[in-house]
């Protein structure tokens, strides 16, 4: 299972985001927030969920890491986020994790594979699943 959360700063206390214990996409309408560019289907859910929004996306993981690391704007992670190497590795520790409640903030993902390579598949499934163990 794959969590969408917002991550505003603590920097700044005027921040209404900064001391809620949960959010909801509609809580975000009128912020702007920060976003890797290329993460698929999530694009579509903050177009859709939050259209007053002003999402800036950033194709670039650096650009991204840097914009993340030295601004006040809250940006989008999910609980897979840390386990990419590209995105995860320079996320600030000084940032709240604040989970979005929203059904569609939780997405389920499937394996689809021909039944020959299975055996083939196993021990990277397996990995998989592990790696989500220790962030679920």
């Amino acid at each position: 299972m794959n969590s969408a959360s917002a991550a505003p700063s603590p920097r700044r206390s005027t921040c209404q985001l900064a001391g809620a214990k949960q959010l909801s996409f509609a809580d975000l309408h009128d912020q702007t927030i920060l976003s890797p560019r290329g993460i698929g289907f999530w694009e579509q859910i903050y177009q859709h969920r939050i259209p007053g929004s002003r999402i800036l996306y950033q194709k670039h993981a650096h650009d991204y890491s840097e914009l993340v690391n030295y601004s006040i704007l809250p940006y989008f992670t999910t609980n897979l986020t840390q386990l990419d190497d590209n995105r995860g590795a320079d996320l600030p520790q000084n940032r709240l994790t604040i989970p979005l409640t929203d059904q569609v903030a939780q997405q389920k993902f499937y394996a689809c594979f021909l039944r020959e390579n299975q055996r083939r598949l196993t021990s990277l499934i397996q990995q998989l699943q592990d790696q989500w163990a220790k962030v679920d």
